[in-house]
C-alpha cells in the first residue's frame, strides 16, 4: 500500500512540474513576442513574472494531450502600473490582476471575480477571428490607448503551438454592454 501511495505521490509531483516547466517556457516565448510592441521594459518583466506567479496551466486544469489555452495580457495606460491578465480554456476562464502595493514597494497578485474582457470580445478571440478584431479595434479605439497581447497555445499529445497577435483596446457600446 505504501509503495502505491509513493508511486501516486511521484506521479502527481512529475505532473506538476511538468506542467511548470510548461509555464515558463512559454511565458518565454510571449515575454519575447510582447517586446517586439513598443512598450516599457518595466512592463515586460513584471508580465513575465506575473504569468509565472499565477500558475496558470494548473489554475485551468490544462489537458496536455488535447487543450486550447488563450492568455490575454492586458498593458495598462500609461499613467497606471496594475496589470490584468485573463486566461480561458474550454473548462475556465481565470482573471487575474498585477496591483502595486505602495506600502510594501512589490506587486501583489488578487483573483478577480469580474471578467476584464466582454464575452463578445472572448469569443472573437476564441474564435481566432484575427481581422474581426483589427478592424473594430481601429474603428472604435478608445481616448487613452492600452494595448492588450493575445497568445493561443494549442496542446496535442504534450507537444504545443504558440500564436500571437496584438491590439489597441476598444470599446463597441452595442456589442459589449448589451452582455450586462
Amino acid at each position: 500500500m505504501k509503495k502505491i501511495f509513493l508511486v501516486f505521490l511521484l506521479a502527481i509531483s512529475i505532473s506538476f512540474t511538468f506542467a511548470n516547466c510548461f509555464d515558463k517556457k512559454i511565458s518565454k516565448s510571449i515575454k519575447k513576442y510582447e517586446s517586439n510592441i513598443t512598450c516599457s521594459k518595466w512592463k515586460l518583466n513584471n508580465f513575465y513574472n506575473f504569468r509565472n506567479d499565477v500558475d496558470i496551466f494548473n489554475k485551468l486544469k490544462v489537458n496536455l494531450d488535447n487543450d486550447t489555452v488563450y492568455i490575454v495580457d492586458m498593458f495598462p495606460t500609461a499613467e497606471s502600473i496594475n496589470l490584468n491578465l485573463s486566461a480561458w480554456n474550454s473548462k475556465r476562464i481565470i482573471n487575474y490582476e498585477y496591483k502595486y502595493d505602495f506600502a510594501k514597494r512589490k506587486y501583489a497578485i488578487d483573483r478577480s471575480k469580474d471578467n476584464y474582457l466582454s464575452n463578445y470580445k472572448i469569443n472573437l478571440i476564441s474564435n481566432w477571428n484575427i481581422e474581426q478584431i483589427k478592424i473594430e479595434s481601429q474603428d472604435n479605439q478608445l481616448i487613452e490607448k492600452s494595448v492588450n497581447t493575445v497568445t493561443r497555445i494549442i496542446f496535442n499529445n504534450k507537444k504545443y503551438k504558440i500564436d500571437f497577435f496584438a491590439f489597441d483596446e476598444y470599446f463597441i457600446l452595442e456589442k459589449e454592454l448589451l452582455e450586462i
